[in-house]
This record gives C-alpha cells, structure tokens and sequence, in this order.
C-alpha cells in the first residue's frame, strides 16, 4: 500500500501481529479534549501526553465486558477508562504512579459519581501506585484490563510558547486540541516533564517519577526475542515454572542493573495476569513509533511480553488514525522513505 503527500510517497507500516492474526480495521472519530465526555474531566487532564480515543474505549467497554464487571486500568492516567466504564454500568479500578494523574482520576471520579444518569453507575477505586506490585494492591476479582502503556512519541516542548503556537497553527492543527482551560498556555511534554511546576485546585505538582515506564528506555529487542526462544517460555503452561523463566527474562533484559520499558512492562502484565480472573483479558492500546529512521513495532513486542505471561491472542484490531502529530508530519519531511504510520494497534489476549 502506499500513500502519497505532495511529491513525498511511502510505504504504510504494518506491524508482525498481522502475520499471526488478521487485523480488523476500525474507524472511530478522533476524540480532542476528551470529546462528549469533556464534562467529567478536569481541565488540566488535558496535559496528559498521550489520552486513548474515548470513542475506541467506549467500543471495548461495550465489546468485551457486561454490566457489573470489574474493568482495571493499572496505568490509568487521565482516568478514561474509568470514566466510560462507570458511566456504562462497569465498575473500574485504576492506578497510576504519578500524583498529578491520580489527581485528575480522582477529580473525574468525583465528577461521575455527582452526574444525574439514566442507567445505573458502577463504582471507581483508584490508586496512586505502582502497577509493578499490582497484586499487592488490588483485592477486587478483574474481569477485564483495557490499558494503553505511556510510550512512544508524546513530547511537545522546546522553545518560545507563542511559536509553538504558531507552528501548529500553519500545521493545520488547533492548540486547543493539545491545550485547553487552565492548561492552555502550558506546553505538553513528555512524561519526565508533564506536571513539573503545575498548580491545580492547590496541589503542586513536581516533575514525574523517573521510574515510569513511559520514562524508561525501550530495551534490546533482541534479547526479548532470543530469551523467549531459549528460556521456551510461549510453550510453558506450569504457573510455578513460568514465573521461574519469567524472572530469567527479566534479567536478560535488565542487563547492568538497569530498567528498561520492556523489562518493566513484562513485569507489570504478570501482574495484570494475578489479578485477572481465569479467561480474563487483557486488552492493549499500542501504536508503532519511529526511532532513528525507522519504525519500532511495539504492538508485536506488546504480543511477545503478553505471550511469556501466559497471554494467547485472541484478537487484533487497528485503528486508523485521523490526525497526524506534529512531529510526525515533520519526522515524514526529513524521512520520506520510512513507513508511514497510520493505525495504532489493539491486542486482545486472553488468560489462558
């Protein structure tokens, strides 16, 4: 397939998990500001580098859980998922690492709980913790996970505010669609910076916490490929003995000690897989990104680290999407031949 822009052609990058299951292309309006459900989100939520299509988590909400069902979010941000789940009858759980986030997840959960509905409301736990010792914290029985990691390309900054303004303006984009309310002359940034110096209904926000995985770098993808060939562990079906390779992978990836968005990652959905009932899903939102003139296909590494922890995959869905950052428009003018990326990817993976 290819797409053309002006004079500037290129391929359109189709991720590895379409070599393992068809992918079913979904259309969904984008979803700025956090669209129709605008009035549950406090206006500094809008900071939030990298917010989910609502119309999308509406669609798994609907797809994949019944009225009742414990629906948890271990990396919640601004607090979507909870909010479209409570407002649909699901009860949610959320945690997130960052105080500014769980800031706004409480807000929101405020909001839902004071709004006159129609339908029944479930309830909203959230947790201003780390999802690495998830099983530790949640002592509800999860039905289903619908989460979206915090990486890839999220950062906005650098420079004159105004320019700033300026330069996505002649880009054909409205900055209220990256800033709005109180936040509307802030600058969205990337996880290490996003909060750092932001006062909200009294709380002072400092820089975030080094540590989250959206701060961490990605890792050897190779390592991850070759321990799992090695260690065997996508043919593994004893609990015991998974958890016993699992470690050994974590340790090929942590390499000298350090952390990196893999190995943290495959700690966090053998967490999800504790707290999931038997036949539970997990279900991901991930979007490829561009790293050095080439694409990083973080949905079929999202498969690979779901598959160790005793995940199959059930289904996979892409979303097409609507708008193109900023950045990428640029980062397509400087690499004209590098993939364009035009879907971010939804796994579905069932415990098994």
């Amino acid at each position: 397939m290819i797409e053309s822009s002006g004079t500037l052609c290129s391929r359109v990058f189709v991720s590895r998990l379409e070599e393992i299951l068809s992918a079913e292309e979904l259309t969904f309006s984008p979803t700025p500001g956090f669209g129709r459900w605008a009035q549950f989100f406090p206006e500094g939520a809008r900071l939030h580098p990298a917010r989910a299509n609502l119309n999308l988590i509406e669609f798994l909400v609907l797809a994949f859980t019944g009225e009742g069902d414990v629906v948890l979010d271990p990396l919640a941000g601004s607090g979507s998922v909870g909010v479209v789940s409570a407002l649909h009858g699901r009860n949610a759980v959320q945690v997130d690492v960052e105080p500014v986030f769980y800031h706004f997840m409480e807000a929101a959960r405020e909001r839902v709980e004071k709004a006159q509905t129609f339908s029944r409301k479930g309830w909203i736990r959230n947790f201003c913790a780390d999802s690495r010792n998830l099983s530790k914290i949640i002592l509800e029985h999860v039905n289903v996970c619908i989460t979206s990691p915090p990486y890839g390309e999220t950062y906005l900054g650098g420079g004159d505010p105004e320019r700033r303004r300026e330069r996505l303006i002649r880009s054909g984009h409205d900055p209220r669609d990256f800033l709005g309310g109180k936040a509307r002359n802030a600058i969205l940034k990337h996880y290490s910076d996003v909060g750092a110096g932001l006062s909200l209904n009294g709380l002072q926000s400092g820089s975030s916490r080094q540590d989250n995985v959206g701060n961490l770098p990605l890792g050897d993808v190779g390592e991850l490929e070759a321990g799992i060939r090695e260690c065997g562990l996508d043919k593994v079906c004893d609990a015991s003995e998974r958890e016993r390779l699992l470690e050994k992978l974590y340790c090929r990836l942590t390499r000298n000690g350090r952390p990196s968005y893999l190995s943290e990652m495959l700690k966090i959905y053998a967490e999800v897989w504790k707290v999931l009932v038997s036949g539970g899903r997990m279900i991901v939102i991930i979007k490829p990104f561009q790293r050095g003139g080439q694409v990083v296909d973080l949905p079929y590494y999202t498969h690979l680290l779901a598959l160790c922890n005793g995940f199959s995959l059930e289904k996979v869905y892409k979303l097409r999407l609507k708008q193109l950052s900023l950045w990428r428009i640029l980062a397509y003018r400087r690499n004209p031949n590098v993939p364009r990326i035009l879907h971010e990817y939804v796994l579905v993976c069932r415990k098994t």
